[in-house]
């Protein structure tokens, strides 16, 4: 039995939609391996996502358990999260009881934050830091986990305020996710083995107490300096760095050994 017009018509419209996929695929690894910054690959990830109502994403590595929060810091490699809920976040030690982050670490599927609850017993806390995150505008989110051979695992997170993301295209973005995640550790590779970056002693002092989650006004206060003048240190240190936001900083500063 010949195919009807409507199915030739079906199986055309629904090779050309493949083909376009499939495009924006192969366009999204070109532009990704050209990136040259942990902070480029972050804003072209970043923007390949927003048809999705994407608006922030965060990749790292996940450390160990009983690690400093200046260790945990150091594990930060895309960071587009909100600044001040980032420091809330680790200033108060939530990593470890935060339960996207413990299935990340004992599963290698996708999942929805709203399945979290289905996925795993959460704690008080737990609910606590899911809550306290939607006051930052993460209501909604998606997080993606990469064990590694030496029982690690990176996770990467996409939330905004409202996903838009149909269940088909999980896959697909768990590809350009591990993309991005791979060119961001050649990168950190990369600068690690470069030549080495001086900060001024204020500018790495600057970096040490943004470590501990203090504000501007806060690390103003501690070196008995102007709100301007602590921002300038900060910004030098980020500049220098090749970064975009003070937890990027804290992070690559730490990877140098430039602050402990």
């Amino acid at each position: 039995m010949s195919p009807s017009n409507r199915q030739i018509r079906k199986s055309r419209h629904s090779g050309r939609k493949w083909r376009h996929r499939l495009e924006e695929v192969f366009d999204f690894v070109s532009t990704i391996t050209s990136c040259r910054t942990e902070g480029e690959v972050a804003r072209s990830f970043l923007h390949s996502l927003r048809s999705y109502g994407v608006t922030n994403l965060l990749a790292g590595m996940i450390p160990r358990s009983g690690s400093s929060n200046q260790e945990q810091l150091a594990h930060v490699l895309l960071d587009v999260w909100p600044p001040q809920w980032l420091l809330h976040y680790f200033s108060r030690g939530y990593l470890f009881r935060d339960p996207t982050i413990r299935l990340v670490q004992w599963s290698n599927r996708p999942f929805f934050w709203r399945e979290v609850g289905e996925l795993c017993s959460v704690c008080p806390v737990g609910h606590r830091i899911m809550n306290e995150a939607r006051e930052f505008d993460l209501w909604e989110g998606l997080t993606f986990s990469f064990p590694t051979l030496n029982d690690r695992a990176f996770g990467v997170s996409i939330a905004s305020r409202r996903l838009d993301i149909p269940p088909e295209r999980v896959l697909a973005l768990q590809f350009l996710s591990a993309c991005a995640l791979g060119r961001s550790l050649a990168l950190v590779n990369e600068h690690l083995a470069s030549d080495d970056v001086l900060l001024s002693h204020r500018q790495r002092e600057a970096i040490s107490w943004a470590s501990d989650g203090l504000t501007v006004g806060e690390i103003a206060e501690r070196m008995d300096v102007s709100r301007h003048t602590a921002d300038m240190h900060l910004r030098l240190a980020r500049d220098k760095l090749g970064v975009k936001s003070n937890i990027h900083a804290v992070a690559e500063a730490l990877r140098r050994g430039l602050i402990s």
